[in-house]
C-alpha cells in the first residue's frame, strides 16, 4: 500500500519479532533508552535522523501517550488507539 520505512517501538522483545515477521523494517526496544528525549532520539535514528510522519499508539498507557509526541515530526499524524 505504500506504506515504507516502518519503525516498532515495544518492550517486549517477542512482540518486536513479531513485528518484524509482519512488515517493520527496524524495532527500538524502550528499555533500552532512559527516558522520552532518548527514545524519540532512537526512534529518529532508525528513521535515518527523522521523526516519524505518522504513528500509532496503541498501548492504552497514560506514559505511551505521553512520550509518543517525541516520535512524531511536527505536522505528522497520530492514530491512538486502546484508550
Amino acid at each position: 500500500m505504500g506504506i515504507e520505512n516502518i519503525v516498532a517501538v515495544d518492550g517486549n522483545e517477542q512482540r518486536l519479532n513479531f513485528a518484524k515477521r509482519m512488515g517493520a523494517e527496524k524495532s527500538v526496544d524502550f528499555r533500552n533508552h532512559k527516558g522520552a528525549e532518548a527514545l524519540g532520539n532512537a526512534v529518529a535514528d532508525a528513521f535515518g535522523g527523522h521523526f516519524a510522519d505518522f504513528a500509532f499508539q496503541c498501548t492504552g498507557n497514560p506514559m505511551a501517550h505521553a512520550n509518543i509526541y517525541k516520535m512524531i515530526r511536527r505536522g505528522g499524524g497520530l492514530c491512538e488507539l486502546g484508550f
